[in-house]
């Protein structure tokens, strides 16, 4: 008859179960026979067939602690008394010698005498008169500092000046008739210091934009005989500060040089007789933005 896995699972349990039945019983069997048990009650133990307390058993030494002392064994046994047992007296512990500190005597403090202070002399008291302050010494600073003030020089005031010459090509130069004429359209009127100007506003008003220089000394122009006079060349400069606009006031001189330039047959050039190209004019104009800039931080 074959078994099926149910079956077999079955008798496997069983078997187990037989086993750990046999095996309980042997533990028990042995417990039994083991002379030596553990008391029902705590703080009993047993040794051969009789109980006792602990309260009764002597009191052994501890060989844990630091007074020393050998581990005793009771060497009774089961059926043996316990003798020499009452008899025994632990070794006294030994305890080092104590070692008393010894304090050592503190130096006698040496007292360094302090060094003498400067003697200060109280300053005589100055007579003050009524309704004036006593000259003490930030008030005499105060008026050294206005004397060196008023002594002082004034600063030289930062200027500049834009220079653009227009020469002719031809040898015979410039008619003083024509250039009176390109003047005129221009607005460049004859001024001060015999020279020709041109302001800001018409008819001469406002502030001075630029002037126009004989190039020929002393540079002044014989406004009368000006029909007759033949002019190698000119001088346009404009001179920082001045202009209110002084950027405005450059571009405007730069037209006007070129105006003649071009009726008369002149070339531009610049403060140093070179030719004068679009690069020299804003360079020139960098150099106009650089003094505004400087006049304005120093007004400040």
């Amino acid at each position: 008859m074959e078994l099926s896995v149910q079956d077999w699972l079955i008798v496997i349990g069983a078997l187990l179960i037989v086993g750990v039945l046999l095996d309980a019983f042997r533990r028990y069997r042995n417990e039994s026979r083991n002379p030596i048990r553990m008391g029902r009650k705590p703080g009993f133990w047993k040794l051969g067939d009789g109980f006792r307390d602990d309260a009764e058993a002597p009191a052994l030494p501890n060989a844990e602690l630091p007074g020393g002392g050998a581990r005793v064994r009771d060497r009774g046994g089961i059926g043996h008394d316990n003798r020499g047992m009452d008899d025994f007296e632990a070794p006294a512990p030994r305890v080092a010698p104590r070692v008393e500190p010894v304090l050592e005597p503190e130096p006698p403090a040496v007292h360094v005498p302090a060094p003498p202070q400067p003697r200060r002399e109280t300053p005589p008291e100055q007579a003050v008169l009524p309704g004036t302050e006593p000259i003490t010494a930030p008030v005499r600073e105060k008026r050294e500092k206005r004397a060196r003030a008023a002594a002082a020089p004034a600063p030289e005031t930062d200027s500049e000046v834009v220079v653009i010459h227009v020469l002719a090509r031809e040898a015979g130069g410039f008619p003083g008739e024509a250039l009176v004429k390109i003047f005129h359209a221009c607005d460049v009127r004859h001024g001060e210091m015999d020279i020709f100007h041109r302001h800001e506003q018409e008819k001469g008003q406002g502030p001075v934009q630029f002037s126009v220089a004989n190039v020929s000394r002393p540079g002044t122009f014989d406004i009368a005989a000006m029909d007759a006079l033949h002019l190698p060349g000119l001088s346009f400069f404009l001179r920082l500060p001045g202009p209110t606009r002084p950027l405005e006031a450059f571009d405007c001189m730069l037209e006007t040089a070129r105006v003649v330039a071009r009726n008369l047959d002149g070339e531009l050039q610049d403060e140093s007789h070179s030719v004068f190209t679009t690069q020299t004019a804003e360079h020139c104009r960098q150099r106009i933005r650089e003094f505004a800039h400087r006049n304005s931080r120093a007004r400040r």
